[in-house]
């Protein structure tokens, strides 16, 4: 029988129901679709507090701080890929997300090479790309294998009767395509993963 593939998601965002959490739900359809088990953490609203360079991890294998980033380094060993998502506040990932992510990656030592990795962002106004890059190095310095797409998986927010064009000043702008385009991410996490990557 056929391993199931997991991926843990981990949303950054401090909305339950918000952009990154529909993001999400795109990807967990082709999920779905795919039988690819996964689970979707809301981290947000959590009290994460940021790495102190104490090197406690160094000799224990674990955070000293007590919160959810021991139990994120179990299911993140145990997982196939990873999806990070974050609204973009001030120009960047959120913090608490950022602070989850920083210790996470530093006190973990188990071999993240060959795992697959996506992020998502979501942002009004400016800050994508540079929240997306934030977001990728953590990929990056761990030689996780990041899945690319046609269309970057960056858009603008969506509105209850106007989901794929926001107005802006009164006038329609261009936002990026909304649904499969961007999330072609989950497809690409399930062809590495088969492929043996």
């Amino acid at each position: 029988m056929e391993k199931k593939l997991k991926v843990l998601m981990l949303n950054g965002s401090t909305r339950e129901n918000g952009n990154i959490a529909l993001a999400f739900r795109e990807m967990q359809r082709v999920f779905d679709e795919s039988g690819v088990e996964y689970e979707s953490i809301l981290l947000g609203r959590q009290a994460i507090r940021g790495c102190v360079a104490c090197e406690t991890c160094r000799k224990t294998g674990r955070c000293v701080f007590s919160d959810i980033v021991n139990d994120l380094a179990v299911r993140f060993e145990a997982s196939d890929g990873l999806v990070i998502g974050s609204p973009v506040y001030y120009g960047s990932a959120n913090g608490t997300l950022m602070s989850a992510l920083q210790r996470l990656f530093y006190s973990t030592s188990f071999d993240k090479s060959m795992k697959v990795g996506a992020s998502v962002v979501s942002a009004r106004r400016s800050g994508c790309t540079a929240a997306f890059d934030e977001l990728n190095k953590f990929f990056t310095l761990s030689d996780i294998v990041i899945c690319s797409a046609s269309v970057p998986p960056v858009f603008l927010p969506r509105r209850l009767t106007d989901t794929v064009r926001p107005k802006y000043n009164g006038r329609r702008k261009k936002g990026f395509p909304f649904a499969a385009e961007v999330f072609d991410y989950a497809d690409h996490i399930c062809a590495a993963r088969r492929a043996g990557l």
